[in-house]
């Protein structure tokens, strides 16, 4: 698991990762990452994509935040998804300094006090794991 990173904890000008609030109960591939990105009209972005980081970030109080990464218009795409959030009443995560989770409710969460997990990933022996599994943290931070 050596070659796990946490998506958005180094920033590149090309493309940006923010995560979003996944509430109990729900799956963010079938609940949320479609909503998200398609609610809001008329759509902002005028170029590039956004995809599914399958990456999970769990602070201290138990809320999980899947990622997502987009590129080309990141500000069109950064309005788009936080438009979708406010209007589904979804909270939103993003690292600062390496270090920090920050959500958009004024909480902010040392990396270290989290947990991680991930999915729909291929394990060493190339099997398709697409349940969330825990990441061990001291192999990424």
């Amino acid at each position: 698991m050596g070659d796990v990173k946490i998506p958005g904890k180094i920033r590149y000008g090309w493309r940006e990762v923010i995560y979003i609030e996944v509430p109990a109960g729900k799956d963010f591939d079938k609940d949320i990452f479609q909503s998200i990105t398609e609610l809001h009209k008329p759509f902002i972005p005028r170029a590039g994509s956004v995809i599914n980081k399958n990456f999970v970030i769990i602070p201290p109080d138990g809320i999980s935040y899947s990622g997502l990464s987009y590129n080309e218009d990141i500000e069109g795409w950064r309005q788009q998804i936080f438009l979708g959030a406010k209007q589904l009443g979804l909270k939103i995560g993003i690292i600062v300094d390496r270090k920090d989770f920050v959500t958009s409710h004024g909480i902010t969460y040392n990396l270290k006090d989290c947990t991680f997990e991930r999915y729909n990933f291929y394990d060493a022996n190339w099997n398709l794991v697409t349940s969330r599994t825990p990441v061990n943290k001291e192999d990424i931070l």
